[in-house]
């Protein structure tokens, strides 16, 4: 009776839809200079289709008016085709971690000695998920299958499971405002929202507003919610990018490893505001997570230009002043507010486009005196930085970290070889208060670098804890 009573509604819920495109029409009224026009009973059907509980979810309707509007008069009907895109609310909760995937892209010009022209193409990154799925034998495990045996090709409601947030209070039927902390999450004005119970027990609507402790939605729930037991989470327009690939277990088990490409990523989450600066550049000069390897990358290469017709010997050159290193850089967030803040960042930097500072977290410069208050100029260790480095970047500035924790930073403008043991770099301002070299906890390099390419991935552990590393390339500029 259930199926029957499905198919019944499906059934009616296409008559509806097909006599409301056949008979749709925009209707104007010209008052003086002001144009009023009225969407009738198409939206009325498609909001009557979505409240009848439909399980493909709330429809994204589409319209396209083509041609010109010269010497259109009131008595006139004018026919607007509307196109309808039917979302599928895929409300299966996936397995631990989640890999969140986003991709920027970004137009890089070298010029021959190695500087770089850095263009961002794409206005927001693409933002795409790996999810792992196991379904034991039941109810959600058929309407898994089925879902996606008849509709991989569709656009799915897809939660964002990793900035699920609490319900925070009852919610009733009708209710139009809802309970819920929205701060450190992807919540969007105009994009939709779902609260979850359970596979079978969940609501999707659109978000109106956004207060800090409460969403307004566009229209009324149509059933009751306990915030015990439900939970509210942004909700994102996706596809299928593949196949689903699956692994079936001798008794009563599925796994299904799932790859979305979500659609409808139209948002600017970017700010850097959290970190420090240099140069008006950004310092990441947080502690560089490594997980449990002890080491990370850091190479170092030049393009050489070589030439060798196998008879003579070959000769070698490089354009290039100075070489690049190829490093890594981790996060590791541990709340909310944390992986909110790495989010921003990742948006901010923009894939490989914005430069940035990270510092190599060694002693790379010993000084051997003083830093004098009003002095610009740091006496070191000889390290050959005159001849071979001479103030360039990547290696163009200093990160002074002092024993108190504080840390003072300088660009390099000028050094010098004072004697076989010594030289003297010559800073871009003075220090400001003396620093004795037993106040120094160590000198490193702060190179000027960016992200090696376009691709940032983030794995979110559980809601709030997530860890991120990205690969690192020195630059010039």
């Amino acid at each position: 009776e259930l199926k029957d009573e499905a198919l019944a509604l499906r059934l009616e819920a296409q008559k509806l839809e097909k006599a409301a495109l056949e008979r749709e029409r925009l209707t104007e009224d010209l008052p003086g200079d002001a144009l009023t026009i009225t969407l009738g009973g198409l939206m009325d059907a498609l909001r009557a289709l979505a409240s009848a509980g439909a399980p493909w979810g709330t429809p994204v309707v589409v319209a396209l008016a083509s041609g010109g509007f010269i010497s259109v008069h009131a008595a006139d009907a004018l026919v607007i085709p509307i196109t309808g895109t039917r979302v599928i609310l895929f409300p299966y909760e996936p397995e631990q971690p989640i890999t969140e995937v986003l991709e920027f892209k970004t137009d890089i010009l070298t010029a021959a000695d190695g500087t770089e022209q850095r263009v961002s193409i794409r206005k927001h990154p693409r933002q795409l998920f790996a999810m792992r799925f196991l379904l034991e034998e039941s109810e959600d495990r058929r309407r898994f299958h089925a879902q996606i045996a008849g509709a991989h090709s569709g656009t799915f409601g897809l939660p964002v499971w990793f900035e699920a947030r609490p319900l925070g209070a009852d919610a009733s039927a009708l209710d139009t405002v809802i309970t819920v902390d929205t701060t450190y999450a992807d919540f969007r004005a105009g994009s939709q929202v779902i609260l979850w119970s359970s596979p079978s027990v969940f609501e999707s609507l659109e978000i109106d507003s956004l207060p800090p402790t409460t969403i307004t939605l566009s229209s009324s729930l149509s059933q009751d919610f306990d915030a015990a037991d439900t939970i509210v989470m942004p909700l994102r327009l996706s596809r299928i990018n593949d196949s689903a690939r699956g692994r079936k277990y001798i008794k009563n088990l599925d796994e299904y490893q799932i790859n979305f490409t979500v659609i409808d990523n139209e948002a600017d989450i970017a700010d850097s505001s959290a970190y420090d600066t240099h140069d008006s550049k950004i310092v990441l000069d947080d502690p560089n997570w490594i997980g449990s390897s002890s080491t990370i990358n850091d190479d170092i290469s030049t393009r050489i230009e070589v030439i060798d017709n196998d008879l003579a010997p070959l000769q070698q050159f490089t354009e290039w002043n100075i070489a690049q290193y190829a490093s890594t850089k981790g996060f590791i967030a541990n709340s909310p507010a944390e992986l909110w803040q790495v989010r921003q960042l990742a948006h901010a930097l923009r894939g490989s486009q914005v430069s940035f500072y990270i510092p190599t977290f060694y002693e790379d410069v010993v000084a051997v005196s003083s830093l004098g208050s009003g002095s610009t100029q740091i006496t070191i260790e000889h390290i050959g930085y005159t001849d071979y480095i001479a103030s360039q970047n990547p290696m163009g500035a200093l990160w002074v970290l002092k024993t108190d924790g504080t840390v003072v930073m300088k660009t390099i403008t000028d050094a010098e070889e004072l004697t076989s043991t010594t030289e003297r770099l010559t800073v871009d301002s003075v220090w400001g208060t003396e620093i004795l070299t037993t106040e120094i906890d160590r000198i490193s390099f702060l190179r000027l670098a960016r992200i090696a390419n376009d691709k940032l991935q983030i794995a979110h552990l559980r809601p709030g804890t997530a860890r991120l590393v990205m690969s690192t390339l020195g630059v010039q500029q």
